[in-house]
């Protein structure tokens, strides 16, 4: 059985109090104590390598009995550590849009007024 920060997604010792790759505490804000055995992490990885992330949160939920912001920081760490991208959320597009559109009706008018007047 393993240990793995929730930061970084590192493989941690189970005596350890640091992370040896970022250097996070092990209790709060980390996995510390909850583990993470191979057939669960195979899991977890199948979930985000199919963009289902937060149904691999769900199941590192579940079976560890971490917080939503714990389990969803361990997530991203692992995808990190195994070269999985995730894929950013279709809302953030939209805003993006959305905002790009205000930015240049803006530089338009101002170049409509600046030449008109």
């Amino acid at each position: 059985m393993n240990l793995f920060c929730s930061k970084c997604g590192a493989e941690v010792a189970e005596n350890a109090k640091f992370c040896p790759s970022c250097g996070g505490e092990m209790g709060r804000g980390t996995v510390g104590g909850n583990k993470i055995e191979g057939d669960l992490e195979a899991r977890i990885l199948d979930l985000l390598r199919k963009n289902e992330f937060i149904s691999a949160v769900k199941l590192v939920r579940e079976n560890t009995g971490m917080g939503l912001k714990e389990a969803a920081d361990y997530t991203r760490g692992l995808a990190a550590k195994n070269g999985i991208v995730l894929a950013s959320s279709p809302g953030s597009w939209i805003v993006l849009f959305i905002v790009s559109s205000i930015i240049l009706a803006a530089a338009g008018l101002a170049v409509y007024f600046a030449v008109a007047g």
